[in-house]
């Protein structure tokens, strides 16, 4: 995966562990992966959590079930943003600009 220079081996090691397991879990309902913020766009601090957007048919307790246990081994938060591909569509058509910001800055995992 592409990262910016300045993410640290645990931020993108943290980042690889969380895609592969939601990939080998929820692979089938997950459309598309996005890393967005701060550390997508290399403004990392030393509290920067890592902010990932989720397009698909997943709930956050599926999520939270994969990112507590990194956030335990690695003390990197991730916040996942978990939305419908039907609810993405409507944002992007109504020119939101959250899902401007995504497109414009994010780094797509899958």
């Amino acid at each position: 995966m592409i990262y910016q220079p300045a993410l640290s081996e645990t931020k993108r090691a943290a980042i690889d562990e969380f895609v592969r397991e939601l990939m080998k879990r929820y692979g089938e309902r997950v459309k598309r992966v996005i890393l967005f913020g701060s550390v997508a766009r290399g403004d990392i601090h030393s509290e920067s959590d890592i902010d990932v957007l989720i397009i698909g048919s997943l709930t956050l307790d599926d999520v939270i079930g994969i990112s507590y246990p990194i956030l335990l081994k690695y003390g990197e938060l991730i916040s996942p943003h978990i939305m419908s591909e039907e609810h993405y569509s409507m944002l992007k058509s109504r020119n939101s600009g959250f899902i401007k910001s995504v497109e414009r800055e994010g780094i797509v995992l899958v």
